[in-house]
């Protein structure tokens, strides 16, 4: 089998299992089991969907080939009793854990090739999945936790929830196709590391290294940009304001999230200049240009670089609990900044409306 093969019998399986849950006839300890089971194997199910997306080098197949034939020979278990073939299952998949483990960490340091390419769908698949199992460990395990590790994974949900929004904004709604590929790359890169992650928090959720690796994600202004991108490049309806408004706040929120206090007051004003910047360009009077040469726009668009640089670069030491000097005069520059290119959208929202 291969890992498409894999994670399709996995399906059966997991289709399986949810109808046998709802039969009367299983005695309480086989009902209990059952879902601890199927939490299991939409674990496996997240590690083959994974495995999908990285092409195989020479070194490393071997090892892919060898977790796929563990899992295949999961799927091919026949045990008629269902409380013997319910234990057996997690034994079975308890024992392929480590050998998972070390296909997580080749994965998370990318020494395989990722496979560009794909759909929105594919995304959201991923997405949905890692936050279905994340949650239910978080509601079933929590008492085998660490509280350092919990913080994090609630942390990545956010994230998670954020990216999976933003994808089915902009799914239909992009008008830039070059800008919404290079999104949709950069994001399925993002969220397989992602699963990665959570399936390493499902086999050791005590490893408290997994909260390091999880502030691994640094606050990559280009990353930032590349969101910000790809939603001001996308067409929407006046109804949809309410919906813009959330994805734009949730940014932001994201954008401060790990600010201590202090920090997060000195830049209120930035964040509320950048929300009203990228409402501007997300619902745009009808005579304005998006396209090159339109001076208010290279505006615009320098104004919310700069922001979102500043931001980022507040998280270069976690420990800081005020700004510099250097950074309050940088700060009150860029305030000005916004109230100038904010004074010039209003004027020319007026000038249009007349």
């Amino acid at each position: 089998m291969d890992a498409e093969q894999i994670s399709g019998g996995l399906d059966y399986l997991l289709g399986a299992l949810e109808r046998l849950h709802i039969q009367p006839a299983f005695s309480a300890p086989v009902k209990d089991k059952i879902p601890d089971l199927h939490l299991e194997l939409r674990f496996l199910k997240l590690i083959s969907l994974c495995l999908r997306k990285y092409k195989e080098s020479a070194n490393e197949d071997i090892m892919m080939q060898s977790i796929m034939m563990k899992i295949q020979a999961v799927l091919e278990t026949e045990i008629e009793d269902v409380e013997i073939l319910t234990c057996t299952l997690l034994e079975k998949i308890e024992n392929l854990k480590p050998e998972v483990k070390d296909i997580c960490d080749v994965l998370w340091d990318s020494s395989l090739g990722f496979m560009a390419g794909g759909t929105s769908d594919e995304i959201m698949e991923f997405i949905d999945l890692i936050l279905w199992n994340m949650r239910d460990l978080l509601n079933w395990k929590a008492d085998h936790i660490a509280a350092s590790v919990k913080k994090h994974i609630k942390a990545d949900l956010e994230v998670l929830c954020f990216i999976g929004n933003v994808v089915n904004f902009t799914a239909k709604r992009c008008t830039d196709q070059q800008k919404l590929e290079v999104f949709w790359t950069s994001t399925q890169f993002i969220v397989v590391k992602e699963a990665c992650l959570s399936v390493m928090y499902w086999i050791d959720a005590n490893d408290e290294n997994l909260a390091t690796m999880s502030d691994d994600k640094t606050y990559d202004p280009k990353v930032i940009e590349m969101f910000v991108g790809v939603l001001t490049a996308s067409k929407s309806s006046q109804y949809e304001k309410l919906m813009l408004s959330e994805i734009v706040t949730s940014l932001v929120d994201l954008l401060q999230e790990d600010l201590l206090s202090p920090m997060k007051a000195h830049i209120a004003i930035l964040c509320e200049g950048f929300v009203f910047l990228i409402a501007f360009l997300m619902n745009p009077p009808e005579n304005f240009e998006i396209e090159d040469g339109n001076a208010l726009l290279a505006e615009i668009d320098a104004v919310i670089k700069q922001v979102i640089s500043f931001i980022c670069s507040l998280y270069t030491d976690e420990n800081k609990e005020d700004i510099s000097s250097e950074e309050k005069v940088c700060l009150s520059s860029l305030k000005e900044k916004i109230e100038m290119v904010k004074a010039e959208v209003r004027e020319f929202v007026q000038i249009t409306s007349l």
